[in-house]
């Protein structure tokens, strides 16, 4: 007799066979074996960079004998990038899942990833449920930019840009369009930067489109070698000045390759060039002796569609006085002058002139001469600030401003020697008002004039904390000049108030003349006005005698931006003034 039998005990079947009662018998034993395991993790690629996408291919085996259903988690480190449910292997067989990590909000760095199935019932090995690859380098995303990414010069001015690269493993080659606009710039030239020529030899291609205002630059290395790393320059393109007004350097088309042709996934930068007029004291740099006369002009280059102008010119009163400001009829017989005002208290004179009825012009003009006569010995700048130049829609025109300077010999067989000059001992804001940007730093200098036999100082300084805070503070050379000195600062932004203390060392003279006792620079935190208030203030001489002395304030004023000038008014007058 022949009978079959089975009997399953755990997770195994056994199968007996028996011939007969009294025969042999013969036993099979099959295992009953639930079994998922992780294979493999492959990532689609070796280079992952920031903001990216990348697929990760996740292989999962079925070791057992029947179909499973399962789930299957990939991991960033802790952080889960995907879970796929449901899926369904047939003994023996593995399959290929595809996940998508999305690194846009990964910091850069080492990572390691992950893949976990879940347990399955009766699964007894869970070893393989799990498997680890790494660590893989999240790499900052390689960025092709202009540079500088804001460029301001005037007409006719050659300047350069280039276009970088930074953060790039393996380049081998590089390729860019890049557009600006024509009737603005001039594409003078093209050369080859010298990043991937550190790699080897290389083929470098332009195509320029001066017409259009467009460029095609190809620059790729040769041979079998390895690409270059790091940051550096591809071109640099030589522009020229045309007109006034703004353009942009537009990079498009652009791609970058490895060694292993490649595509490496990277972000533009564009640039930014405004062309400017140009307004400036003329001469740059004026010597003269002490009570001499003389004439300095404002004038501006390359501007178009001119309608109105506006500026202040400060300079320190205790140097120069001023005598005279003549305007031309800039705008012929439609010139009207708004404001005509020379300051000699604070050291400012105020210009602002407009054309009515409006009549644009373009070109380089005399704005104003202004006349001075030299007080005392030393360097005075003549620094122009809210300077204003409007078109016939009451819309600021672009430009550029160049300050002008005073040189100031003491007086013909003085023997050069800079003595005091006649006229009582004073402390004084340099210059006496000043203006600026909220988000910008902005430097004064706290001068003495007519002084003799100065050993030591000290002054306090107030100012709106509310407004702007001291960010820096140097002693001045004056005292230095007569020898080793020392010097004491203490700054209170809190409440707006600083004290400055400064002697020289030793049984020596004190110092004579003119100069600068500290500069100190200023951040500008919010927009409004602010008085430099000298007090506090104490001067001795070298017998520890006091010097009499006054002082003059400073004012500054804080703007979020610089002001555009005003609407026409109904009887077609441009007011310049704000």
């Amino acid at each position: 007799m022949t009978m079959n039998r089975k009997i399953m005990i755990g997770t195994i079947f056994i199968i007996v066979l028996a011939v007969s009662l009294l025969s042999w018998y013969i036993l099979f034993v099959f295992p009953r074996i639930h079994n998922i395991a992780v294979k493999r993790i492959i990532p689609s690629t070796t280079k992952i960079y920031d903001n990216s996408a990348v697929e990760i291919n996740v292989t999962v085996e079925n070791k057992g004998n029947f179909l499973e259903t399962f789930n299957v988690t990939l991991y960033s480190n802790n952080s889960i990038i995907e879970t796929q449910h449901f899926i369904q292997l047939k003994p023996k067989t593995a399959n290929n899942l595809t996940f998508v990590w999305d690194t846009s909000k990964l910091p850069n760095g080492n990572y390691y990833l992950k893949a976990k199935v879940s347990i399955i019932p009766n699964e007894i090995n869970t070893t393989d449920n799990v498997l680890v690859y790494g660590p893989i380098k999240i790499l900052p995303r390689p960025v092709l930019y202009v540079d500088p990414s804001e460029s301001v010069v005037q007409v006719g001015e050659n300047f350069n840009v280039t276009v970088n690269i930074k953060n790039c493993l393996d380049l081998y080659g590089s390729e860019f369009k890049l557009e600006w606009n024509p009737e603005i710039l001039d594409l003078v030239k093209i050369i080859e930067g010298d990043f991937l020529k550190t790699g080897g030899e290389t083929l470098f291609y332009k195509n320029i489109n001066e017409t259009a205002g467009r460029c095609h630059v190809v620059i790729t290395l040769l041979g079998d070698i390895s690409g270059v790393n790091g940051n550096g320059t591809l071109a640099i393109l030589m522009f020229r000045g045309k007109l006034n007004g703004e353009s942009v350097l537009h990079l498009y088309d652009t791609n970058l390759g490895d060694s292993s042709l490649q595509a490496i996934p990277h972000t533009i930068n564009d640039g930014l060039v405004k062309v400017c007029a140009v307004v400036f004291v003329s001469p740059t740099v004026q010597k003269v002796s002490v009570n001499e006369e003389f004439v300095v002009s404002v004038r501006i280059q390359n501007v178009v569609n001119m309608c109105g102008y506006e500026f202040r010119i400060g300079y320190a009163a205790s140097y120069l006085e001023g005598i005279n400001s003549s305007i031309p009829d800039v705008f012929g017989t439609s010139t009207q002058i708004i404001k005509n005002e020379i300051n000699n208290t604070i050291g400012r004179i105020w210009i602002a002139v407009v054309s009515a009825p409006l009549t644009p012009i373009n070109g380089n003009y005399t704005l104003c001469q202004l006349s001075f006569r030299a007080l005392s010995a030393g360097n005075v700048s003549l620094n122009l600030y809210e300077v204003k130049i409007g078109d016939e829609n009451a819309e600021p025109i672009p430009i550029i401003i160049k300050d002008g300077a005073v040189e100031i010999d003491p007086p013909d067989g003085s023997g050069g020697t800079v003595t005091a000059q006649s006229g009582s001992t004073v402390i004084f804001v340099d210059p006496a008002e000043v203006s600026a940007q909220v988000g910008q730093y902005f430097t004064i200098r706290v001068n003495i004039s007519n002084v003799v036999d100065l050993y030591g100082w000290e002054f306090k300084l107030s100012w709106n904390s509310s407004l702007i805070e001291v960010v820096n503070v140097i002693e001045g050379d004056f005292l230095k000049t007569g020898g080793e000195t020392f010097f004491y600062q203490s700054v209170n932004n809190t409440s707006g108030a600083l004290h400055l203390t400064c002697t020289l060392l030793g049984d020596i003279p004190g110092v004579s003349g003119n100069g600068t006792l500290a500069e100190i620079i200023f951040y500008v935190k919010s927009n409004g006005e602010s008085v430099l208030h000298l007090y506090d203030t104490n001067l001795g001489d070298s017998n520890l005698q006091p010097i009499p002395h006054t002082t003059n304030d400073g004012y500054a004023i804080l703007s979020k931006s610089n002001a555009a000038p005003s609407k026409v008014d109904a009887a077609g007058i441009r007011h310049l003034l704000m």
